[in-house]
């Protein structure tokens, strides 16, 4: 199962390699990288009820990466969103910014601001919900687990803002 990021292609694989290489001294200043956004695809009833493949058609991102262990995702993100069944594809603003990071306990809060693309896995937003492909304006906040072979989805929540299942408006 795809457990390494949830968000809109690889910016949040960006990010957890970005946060576990990042142990430098608190003095060292940001660094900034261009986002590499590879194509991510789904099976039927992974995120959505269809086949999904994510891909990247405007990409002017950068991921900076703090010392402390902080990331922030910036600059223009667009992503083509395709229901692979029927060819059907919608074009969206995703450009966030998105921000992580680490808290005390271990566990990483997820920031996504603006227009962001987020997905869930069956059983992500609650035991028994389906998979969802949310495209939210507003700010949104996921608590994780980042442990590898223990991820997991510890809260999500959103503050004003719009929330549309881009898995219903491709289902149609």
């Amino acid at each position: 199962m795809k457990r390494i990021g949830r968000a809109v292609l690889v910016i949040l694989t960006v990010l957890a390699v970005s946060v576990s290489g990042s142990q430098a001294a608190l003095a060292d200043p940001p660094t900034r990288e261009p986002l590499v956004a590879e194509p991510l695809s789904f099976g039927p009833n992974e995120v959505c009820s269809f086949p999904l493949t994510l891909s990247a058609v405007r990409n002017r991102a950068q991921v900076i990466t703090f010392s402390d262990g902080r990331v922030k995702g910036v600059g223009s993100f667009w992503t083509r969103i395709t229901n692979d069944a029927t060819g059907e594809s919608i074009v969206v603003n995703t450009s966030g910014p998105f921000s992580s990071r680490p808290n005390p306990d271990g566990t990483e809060t997820w920031r996504g601001a603006g227009r962001f693309l987020w997905y869930f896995l069956p059983g992500d937003l609650g035991p028994g919900e389906p998979g969802a492909l949310l495209l939210t304006t507003g700010l949104s906040v996921e608590i994780v687990n980042p442990s590898p072979g223990a991820f997991a989805i510890l809260s999500f929540t959103r503050k004003g803002g719009t929330t549309e299942n881009l898995c219903q408006t491709l289902a149609d």
